[in-house]
């Protein structure tokens, strides 16, 4: 039997993933792609999961858009979200032209150096300039529309910074809001929006809007200390996973 490409077995693992990564999401502001993305890669291909996985984010990014908003610092999130825009479209042609185990793994070399870096208690010492924050959204917004991936360095970026963690949250889930737009706009330009793609985006976006809703409820309980912990162990975690797999 199989569900959208997928034997029941796939499709299984696939739910819970989107599942978890909801869950993720809706606690840190990020996290879902790059528990899904591994996965759903192996079971259909990046260039079917990656759009997949683009257009289940951005759907589910309603949910958390109004608990965010009072704690958006709009000038960062700006510099960062336009950049990404920026970025993206480069980010899309190379999902369609550059190797994507190379590129999967050099993301994966990247995240856990920084996450490991910052877990052994590094940071960002000086307010980050417009200038580092744009360069950041734009190689964030590269990594999303060519793997689905654009958050580490945009997350690494703030949390090495003095922001509070709902700002930080805040600006992470705006973030991917205006990349997000411009990827899919790319995609559908490019002709990747093929039917596998619909019909895998509509098996993931239930679970992971529970995920999402779960995540968001958790959030309030969760002081500094913990939401940085989460954020670089999820970050952690899922580098070191992807780079041996």
């Amino acid at each position: 039997m199989e569900f959208f490409g997928l034997t029941a077995a796939e499709a299984i693992v696939v739910l819970l993933a989107a599942l978890a990564g909801g869950a993720i999401r809706g606690f840190t502001g990020f996290g879902s792609a790059l528990v899904i993305a591994p996965i759903l890669s192996i079971a259909v291909g990046s260039r079917i999961a990656v759009p997949a996985i683009i257009l289940v984010l951005f759907f589910s990014t309603f949910q958390l858009l109004p608990g965010a908003a009072r704690d958006v610092n709009w000038r960062r999130v700006l510099q960062l979200g336009l950049a990404g825009a920026a970025g993206a479209p480069i980010g899309v042609y190379g999902l369609i032209y550059i190797d994507q185990e190379l590129m999967r793994r050099f993301i994966a070399v990247v995240v856990a150096a920084f996450a490991i870096a910052m877990v052994a208690g590094w940071r960002y010492q000086r307010a980050p300039s417009p200038f580092m924050a744009i360069g950041v959204g734009g190689v964030g917004g590269v990594l999303s529309g060519a793997a689905s991936v654009g958050g580490p360095p945009v997350i690494l970026f703030l949390l090495a910074g003095p922001g509070a963690a709902a700002a930080n949250r805040a600006a992470i889930i705006y973030y991917f809001f205006f990349s997000q737009i411009v990827v899919l706009g790319m995609y559908w330009f490019e002709g990747v929006m093929v039917v596998k793609v619909l019909w895998l985006a509509v098996l993931m976006l239930p679970a992971q809007m529970i995920g999402v809703a779960i995540g968001t409820k958790l959030f309030p309980k969760a002081n500094e200390t913990l939401y940085r912990r989460v954020a670089l162990g999820v970050l952690l975690t899922i580098g070191l996973v992807t780079l041996v797999i």
